[in-house]
């Protein structure tokens, strides 16, 4: 597989977020604080939840329009009431006038406890839901906002990809020609715990896939990251050719609802974030492998989520909630070279030969351990000399830290497993083992404290 770098000039700005998942925090302090944020990191897109009573201020969303940022609001319409047109009317006719891009009405429609028993039970239920959609549709349509499908649960109660091709084929048979020729869709982007490449080539490779079956390494299903491809063969057998996809809470484990793990997969959303820019990205399973890259009608990629008050989204936030970075931002903007810097210099540390470097994903790669996890933020505060000057990979997988060259890797245990120490030293390695409160002696020791 090879990608095209020497074109990546031309992609569109496909990155984006999910702000705040609560409607709390649209005030001009909240914009003056997050809106730099957003332009130093580059972002094309953001995902705003609206009130269904009245429309998020102008003065908020206008300058983020005016700054080059596509807004999609999301309504969240409760599947278990009808919707009241009127106020809806008149908040798309507000978010129209103020430059808003899409919207999107509802989500899981292939869930039970989307729609509640006694409505789940309707036998004409996804025509009922096709109905309300188009409706929709014609209203945003109105207001020159392009109207989002809303995202299926992968798998589900009503397996998703049969709930979609009855969907679709609804939508197709009572949409008008501008609404058919107008349409978006969205995919959650979650991964499953599975590799990003998890169901790529879609049911055209995975043609043995069945509903509710259990998938294995050898039949996969649209159940991980790329679900999106799913979803678009299912609109190409209908509408016969590609439509614009939006991929939301991109490259998180799992359903909210359902996470129970401490910590999601932080190599996965910089991979994603990779993508996203268009560039080569090694998979994580096999770095001799490229990860498929996103398809043009990838329209945009939204990781949840920017900030957020609420304690069970703590290990999905990639800032504080006083705009501090995280290490999901800390990450990216190592990666993306958005710290500030003079130079780049080399490391004093000594490398490996570059006789075995090429087997390495990584020149560099800091390993914290899980029982620092709450403590991450100080820890790449103090380390920010560092960071800096050497631009590492920043993770939490002893996995990923064994493919780079050296490893730096902070954790209180000052007798680290015999067999971690010699899995993350078999490729050839070399592992420093520092304890937190070492870190500034080894900055000095180093020559990290002179920048």
């Amino acid at each position: 597989m090879e990608h095209q770098l020497d074109k990546t000039f031309n992609l569109p700005n496909r990155l984006g977020f999910h702000y705040f998942p609560d409607v709390d925090h649209y005030s001009q302090k909240h914009l003056k604080e997050w809106l730099p944020i957003l332009q130093q990191m580059k972002i094309g897109w953001l995902v705003l939840n609206s009130p269904l009573t009245h429309a998020i201020s102008e003065d908020f969303v206008r300058p983020l329009v005016d700054s080059g940022i596509k807004l999609i609001v999301d309504f969240r319409q409760p599947l278990t009431q009808e919707p009241e047109w009127y106020t809806l009317e008149v908040l798309l006719s507000a978010y129209g006038k103020w430059g808003v891009s899409h919207a999107i009405l509802d989500r899981n429609a292939n869930m039970r406890e989307s729609w509640g028993s006694s409505r789940w039970g309707n036998p004409d239920l996804i025509k009922g839901y096709a109905d309300q959609f188009l409706k929709f549709a014609g209203l945003a349509l109105d207001n020159t906002i392009y109207p989002v499908l809303g995202p299926l649960v992968p798998g589900g109660d009503y397996w998703d990809s049969a709930f979609i091709k009855i969907l679709l084929l609804k939508i197709k048979d009572s949409a008008s020609a501008v609404i058919r020729n107008n349409l978006s869709f969205s995919t959650y982007g979650w991964t499953f715990n599975r590799s990003l490449d998890w169901g790529s080539g879609g049911p055209s490779v995975w043609s043995d896939s069945g509903a509710y079956q259990i998938p294995t390494e050898n039949q996969q299903n649209q159940q991980g990251f790329r679900a999106y491809e799913w979803v678009d063969a299912a609109v190409r057998t209908v509408f016969g050719r590609s439509l614009p996809v939006m991929l939301l809470e991109t490259g998180i484990s799992s359903s909210i609802e359902n996470f129970t793990e401490v910590f999601h997969e932080l190599g996965d959303q910089i991979n994603i974030a990779g993508l996203i820019n268009g560039r080569n990205v090694y998979i994580r399973e096999n770095p001799n492998h490229l990860l498929s890259p996103l398809p043009s009608y990838i329209k945009s990629a939204n990781f949840f989520v920017l900030s957020s008050s609420n304690p069970d989204h703590r290990s999905f936030c990639w800032f504080n909630e006083n705009g501090q970075r995280l290490s999901a931002a800390q990450a990216f903007y190592i990666r993306e070279r958005l710290l500030d810097s003079d130079s780049v210099r080399e490391s004093p540390q000594t490398i490996p030969p570059s006789g075995v470097s090429h087997e390495f994903s990584y020149q560099r790669y800091i390993l914290i351990s899980q029982e620092l996890l709450l403590s991450v933020t100080d820890l790449l505060d103090s380390l920010h000399l560092l960071l800096e000057r050497e631009k590492p990979m920043v993770g939490f997988s002893p996995e990923d830290a064994s493919r780079a060259a050296s490893i730096i890797f902070i954790t209180n245990d000052f007798g680290p497993e015999p067999d971690l120490m010699q899995s993350l030293r078999s490729n050839g390695s070399l592992v420093s083992i520092i304890q937190p409160q070492k870190i500034p002696a080894f900055l000095k020791e180093n020559n990290y404290e002179n920048t």
